[in-house]
């Protein structure tokens, strides 16, 4: 359309393709593989050309289909982000634990101090890292 001097509207329109327009995606036959993430359809997918995606099935399931899948990839994200979050809570919880439990173990003084003190360093820093996702939700 270049070579034979269409419009500028048309050719707006209408984009080159390029090379990576026209790859072929494995995400239908394994959308969980690594690396879908960033997987975006061409632009020739987007386009309703005169309605042509009212109607037909196929176009709908075709949308439905990447619906779903980015939906499923906001999901995991969230889930993610809410795991991570519990997990720092948990690993607070599981230090102060173990510095109480070395100071009610204090027969062997100074291994029991030292572990208690170290113990005790590694709540304070959860601690912190809590606070701060906490606060940058």
């Amino acid at each position: 359309m270049v070579s034979l001097g269409a419009p500028e509207a048309l050719l707006n329109h209408y984009k080159v393709l390029r090379q990576e327009d026209l790859k072929v995606s494995t995400a239908v036959a394994d959308p969980n593989m690594r690396g879908q993430r960033a997987t975006t359809m061409a632009w020739f997918w987007t386009m309703d050309i005169r309605g042509d995606a009212e109607g037909q099935a196929w176009m709908e399931e075709f949308y439905r289909i990447n619906w779903i899948k980015a939906k499923s990839r906001y999901d995991r994200v969230r889930e993610e982000h809410d795991l991570l979050k519990h997990e720092i809570l948990w690993t607070n919880i599981f230090f102060v634990h173990q510095s109480e439990a070395w100071i009610n173990r204090m027969r062997h003084r100074a291994f029991a101090g030292k572990q208690a003190d170290m113990f005790k360093a590694l709540a304070d820093e959860a601690s912190a890292l809590h606070k701060f996702t906490m606060n940058g939700q």
